[in-house]
């Protein structure tokens, strides 16, 4: 029986545009969406999109966006701040490691921070390598990741055993527990991949045209975070050379600082992306992709930097509630009831705080939250949580992660270790960390595209049906199985 799927009426309003500067155009209203051609085995990918004709079309290409509000400024003032803190910080403990005479006894800069340095150029050429990967051949860059995340994650796992202190055993049996689970995550979901591929090829032609643009903003991304991942080395260079009594609080604060910085600069080129995207995708207008680049930085900056703070948090929440769920398999009511309470939590939280918000920043310059609200709320209308929670695109932008992370780690750990065995496990890991946000950072382009495209097809099902219609067909098999 065919299962019908009703849109309800929603209006993407600018309520979260401070002072109103904005008014974004008046969403149509959608009946069910339409029965999609048969099934082909990969999306076509459209080279141009059907313009928007008349009034709308210039009121989207006109558009201006906001301030940003009172409370986008105050997020962009606490990350500058923060920045400036942090850079003082980590200036402090480079001098004190370096002037310190029982470090430079012990302590050889060159051999702590060269191989640092290699791993974090390695993570960038290995980032790009990825992203042309995932942009030209999507579904063949999904199965690679499946592989080579728990393969190099075991590799970096011996690599730490090898090293006999007790951090480098730690971490390697938190390795290869997780390769394990990588393994069998690899297992369960392949019957999804070829979904997962014609939805990501589908996204990325939003793109096509100006993929030199976006390759320029995804290049300068990457500079950056590159950039202050080597300033940050000094950081905790400094901490190992001079061992202070509070090292290990020095150490998560500089790895939360480097958390929140490289997830700003990996939105913020999300957010230039999904904005045009978006125009393309949803209303089928351009939008100078330079003007998105700019707006990302300047006006939609402090949704940026909120955005940033708080979805990993909301996401972790929600994840470890589905793992002690499983694990709890319905037989421990604790455990169940501790998941149901997390779950709901998060599910509440989700609402109000998702990646997918991130879309009508870059489209409206909305606040963060009121974005997050109004994009979730489409989703919720349209019936797509079965769609959204069976994407694999977060999953595969994880994993590319995992896997760029693991070849910094090995060309950092492996050159240290022929030069100073004393550094294996620290340079191993630092590196591991950088080389993982690193490729991330890449990865903000091929996700954005995918959450421009469930935006789009949630405010009008019948946008450009060769693009959504893997989404039809996926929606309609969840709702019936």
């Amino acid at each position: 029986a065919e299962v019908e799927i009703q849109m309800g009426d929603w209006e993407a309003s600018s309520s979260g545009v401070a002072g109103g500067r904005h008014r974004s155009p008046q969403q149509p209203q959608h009946q069910s969406p339409p029965v999609p051609p048969p099934a082909s085995a990969h999306a076509t990918r459209i080279s141009q999109v059907a313009p928007v004709q008349g009034a709308a079309a210039s009121s989207v290409v006109n558009w201006k966006p906001g301030d940003g509000g009172f409370s986008g400024r105050l997020w962009k003032l606490l990350f500058l701040a923060h920045l400036l803190v942090v850079l003082v910080l980590i200036t402090v403990l480079a001098v004190r490691g370096f002037v310190d005479r029982r470090s430079r006894r012990r302590f050889r800069p060159a051999h702590w921070h060269v191989p640092l340095l290699a791993a974090t150029g390695v993570s960038a050429a290995t980032a790009s390598a990825w992203l042309a990967a995932a942009l030209r051949c999507p579904r063949r860059a999904i199965k690679a990741s499946l592989w080579f995340a728990p393969l190099l994650t075991c590799a970096v796992s011996v690599l730490l055993f090898d090293t006999g202190t007790a951090v480098g055993l730690a971490f390697a049996v938190l390795g290869l527990i997780l390769t394990l689970v990588l393994s069998l995550y690899a297992c369960w979901v392949t019957p999804r991949v070829d979904y997962a591929g014609e939805v990501l090829a589908a996204a990325v032609s939003a793109t096509e045209g100006v993929a030199g643009a976006m390759a320029g903003f995804a290049a300068a991304a990457l500079a950056g975070g590159g950039a202050w991942s080597a300033v940050w080395t000094l950081g905790v260079g400094g901490v190992a050379a001079a061992r202070p009594r509070l090292a290990g609080l020095y150490v998560v604060m500089l790895l939360l600082s480097l958390a929140w910085t490289m997830q700003v600069v990996r939105n913020a080129l999300a957010v230039a992306v999904a904005g045009f995207a978006y125009m393309r995708l949803g209303r089928g207008a351009d939008i100078d992709p330079g003007e998105a680049w700019g707006n990302a930085w300047t006006v939609s900056l402090g949704s940026v930097c909120l955005g940033s703070a708080v979805v990993p948090a909301i996401g972790a929440i929600r994840d470890a509630a589905r793992a002690v769920n499983l694990a709890a398999g319905g037989t421990d009511e604790f455990l169940f009831s501790c998941a149901s309470c997390c779950g709901g939590v998060a599910d509440r939280l989700i609402a109000y705080g998702n990646r997918w918000g991130l879309v009508q920043v870059g489209v409206y310059a909305k606040g963060f939250v009121a974005a997050s609200a109004d994009t979730w709320a489409a989703f919720v209308a349209l019936g797509m949580e079965p769609v959204i929670d069976a994407d694999l695109t977060s999953s595969f932008c994880f994993l590319s992660g995992l896997a760029g992370g693991a070849v910094s780690a090995l060309v950092g750990g492996i050159w240290v270790r022929a030069v100073d065995e004393d550094y294996v496990t620290g340079v191993t890991l630092y590196a591991f960390v950088i080389g993982y946000f690193v490729v991330r950072i890449a990865m903000a382009w091929p996700q954005a595209c995918v959450s421009a495209l469930h935006v789009a097809y949630a405010e009008n099902p019948q946008v450009q049906q060769q693009l959504g219609s893997p989404i039809t067909r996926r929606l309609r098999s969840l709702l019936q199985s």
